[in-house]
């Protein structure tokens, strides 16, 4: 008798404990070489390397050139909103 067909013949419940168990083992067994993959990617990263490509220097420039907000310039939209609100007199 083929494997499948012993496992059709089971109890329903005894069907679900061996679905779950072995979805369970197959989702340890991916997570293990998932995180295995993240560590060996994470480990051949050099920081140095990294930086120099994404220029992230340059951009640390660029954001200091950038004009500067201030905060009297910016209208509070609360009051804005307060005398759209209010009834005119």
């Amino acid at each position: 008798m083929n494997v499948l067909e012993k496992i059709q013949k089971l109890p329903k419940r005894t069907r679900k404990i061996i679905f779950w168990t072995v979805l369970i083992l197959i989702t340890f067994i991916f997570s293990f070489f998932f995180i295995k993959n993240i560590q060996n990617r994470l480990q051949g990263l050099k920081t140095e390397d990294f930086k120099e490509d994404f220029k992230i220097p340059a951009l640390e420039e660029e954001l200091k050139n950038l004009p500067k907000f201030e905060k009297e310039n910016i209208p509070n939209l609360l009051d804005i909103n307060e005398e759209k609100q209010r009834p005119e007199e």
